[in-house]
């Protein structure tokens, strides 16, 4: 693993190197701190330092004082949009990270009207364009910025994830859903559960009434290319639909009444009869509604079970204890979920994230912690996924915005994944 990183004097790494960042370190602590004075203390990514033996090799953030070394990994800029075996693309955020020149040497890469792919759907401007990043970025690209992989402790040594659920959020704006049947786990379909992201919930001015609409990528999927559906369905995997506020007046928590709920419910029945679905993951963002009522998760989730009880019924879970702690004539919102995913990608301890759930009534059986290919670095998740084994969360291991270049971070985490060959589109 010392190959795999470098120790520079001064606190800028050398040109065509950044930082070593947070995740990174922890997860390679040992053989880092092997390389560094006793006393020393070495800058990371984001304006962290890493200490040597005498402080007990320990990482810290947000360290202002001047220090005499950096800990350092090689970046290569690469044609196409795929990196190499044992290389990952740059992240959003280090590709941000002014602190100490890797946004800078980053940058010096690229030529000056070039713009080149990190991870995810993000990409880096070179310097024509002033040296910017976004962190959404659909075209396609003609080079890629790629770092020495760290992110695993001992490089592949991912958990043995084969008794964990596993549940992957595709983002079908940009990506192809079929991808999920090519990621494996010891030649064994990887994921348990494939969520369609997203379709909205719209308000019908005619009818006054919630609706469910399709964008374009959505449609498409559905109503033109549904086999690559069956084809994830085929190998065992659940194919669930979220449905997603749409900033109009309409949501989940704006259903006043008993027939309100019951109307929506219905055309989310029509919706999985008609595209042969097996549930419907709820996303209560992004509504504008008039007045939201503290019973109407509770009461509208209690109706589609009621209409499909052999379905899935789930929620992405996201600073919404309140609704887990109302009830709707006795029934409770945890009651009718299957299963939730808790969604603050940034924080890495699953149990600070799920027990005000359990707290709230809901089984760890139903409960599973999520993570981001765009904003959770992969030893985070592979921290995460290994909580949620040892805590008895058996809800699974959400991933969202699984990609066709998601193979490096599923094997940062699981051991044993790969993808079909000639398969990823």
């Amino acid at each position: 693993m010392a190959a795999s990183f470098f120790v520079a004097q001064g606190e800028t790494c050398p040109a065509g190197s950044i930082h070593v960042n947070v995740s990174e370190a922890e997860a390679n602590k040992e053989a880092i701190c092997d390389e560094l004075g006793d006393w020393y203390i070495s800058r990371l990514g984001g304006n962290a330092g890493i200490y040597g033996k005498g402080y007990g090799c320990k990482v810290e953030t947000n360290q202002s004082q001047t220090m005499g070394e950096s800990v350092c990994k090689i970046v290569h800029k690469v044609n196409g949009g795929t990196c190499p075996s044992g290389t990952e693309h740059v992240t959003y955020e280090e590709a941000n990270d002014s602190h100490h020149g890797s946004q800078s040497n980053l940058c010096d890469m690229l030529e000056t009207w070039e713009i080149s792919r990190l991870s995810a759907q993000a990409s880096m401007d070179g310097s024509g364009y002033g040296c910017s990043s976004s962190g959404y970025d659909l075209r396609t690209l003609g080079s890629s910025l790629c770092k020495t992989k760290l992110d695993s402790d001992g490089g592949s040594d991912g958990l043995d994830g084969r008794n964990q659920k596993k549940v992957a959020y595709v983002e079908v704006n940009s990506n192809d859903f079929g991808n999920i049947a090519c990621y494996q786990e010891d030649n064994e379909p990887l994921f348990d559960v494939a969520v369609i992201f997203a379709a909205n919930i719209n308000f019908d001015a005619d009818t006054r009434k919630a609706s469910l609409h399709f964008n374009q990528q959505v449609s498409e999927l559905l109503n033109n290319q549904l086999h690559k559906v069956r084809a994830v369905q085929d190998q065992g995997t659940k194919v669930i639909l979220d449905v997603l506020g749409n900033h109009q007046n309409a949501g989940w928590s704006c259903f006043a009444n008993e027939q309100q709920a019951n109307d929506f419910a219905q055309v989310l029945k029509d919706a999985v009869d008609q595209y042969g679905l097996d549930g419907i993951d709820i996303d209560d963002e992004y509504s504008k509604c008039d007045n939201t009522y503290g019973d109407s998760l509770a009461m509208v989730t209690r109706v589609i079970k009621g209409k499909m009880p052999d379905k899935l019924i789930t929620k992405a879970l996201f600073r919404d204890i309140h609704d887990f702690e109302n009830n709707w004539q006795g029934h409770k919102l945890g009651d009718n979920l299957d299963y939730g995913w808790e969604m603050s990608y940034w924080g890495n301890s699953c149990e600070s994230r799920l027990a005000p759930y359990v707290e709230a009534g809901v089984s760890k059986t139903k409960l599973g912690v999520g993570a981001s290919t765009v904003s959770t670095p992969s030893a985070t998740a592979k921290e995460l996924a290994k909580c949620a084994m040892d805590r008895g969360y058996t809800g699974g291991m959400m991933i969202f915005n699984v990609s066709k270049d998601s193979t490096g971070y599923l094997q940062s985490i699981w051991r044993g994944v790969s993808s079909k060959p000639n398969c990823l589109k």
